[in-house]
């Protein structure tokens, strides 16, 4: 008497993840065309890295060489125990080639001083896929489909994903592979250097038809 009674297990039932659907390149190229002003460069930098948009919007310019074409990702900027080098595609490199004084973070963020001074709105990303025409299934969340599909169109191209998942600061898969794993086995230069070239917004199309291939 008196005594609790033990709780009752309940066995729950797991729901099946969503089939992943990505973007292919020729769908995030026009949405950074149907991006504005200094979003464009956001979404450049995040089509050409695949990072996170955190992660890019607290880049700085010294954290960008264009003549070694790297990038150094520092701790604070990845939230990582430690940060790491990364090449990055030439084609990023011409275009950051011509924006701003070079000092101070990499991207100027449009909105007004204060604590959300450097995010991006997802909803104004949003409506960049929207006016590109893209299909609601390949970009449920309108900044990390950008990570989705530069995964995704990278592995179809062929690239290894150690490579891939080293680039974008996923884990290797399997819990001894970083530890075991020598990056310069990698080749990360020849990796980014499958990234196709943001195609000119003469060359683009709306892709209300397009699949995500």
């Amino acid at each position: 008497p008196g005594e609790i009674p033990r709780p009752r297990t309940i066995k729950m039932v797991r729901a099946r993840p969503s089939q992943v659907r990505a973007p292919t390149w020729e769908q995030m190229d026009a949405c950074v065309h149907a991006c504005t002003g200094w979003q464009t460069q956001v979404a450049t930098v995040l089509r050409y890295t695949g990072l996170r948009v955190s992660t890019v919007m607290l880049l700085e310019w010294r954290d960008i060489n264009l003549e070694h074409e790297t990038l150094n990702l520092r701790c604070e900027v990845v939230k990582e125990r430690t940060g790491r080098l990364i090449p990055i595609s030439s084609h990023l490199c011409t275009e950051i080639a011509g924006w701003g004084t070079r000092e101070g973070y990499l991207i100027e963020s449009g909105r007004k001083k204060g604590p959300r001074h450097r995010m991006v709105r997802a909803r104004d990303f949003a409506r960049a896929w929207d006016r590109a025409g893209v299909p609601a299934e390949v970009r449920t969340m309108p900044t990390h489909a950008f990570r989705k599909g530069f995964k995704s169109r990278m592995l179809q191209d062929g690239a290894h994903p150690d490579a891939v998942d080293f680039l974008q600061g996923h884990a290797f898969a399997g819990g001894s592979r970083g530890r075991y794993i020598d990056i310069s086995s990698l080749n990360l230069e020849a990796t980014v250097a499958r990234i196709p070239r943001i195609k000119d917004n003469g060359n683009s199309v709306r892709l209300h038809l397009i699949g995500s291939g």
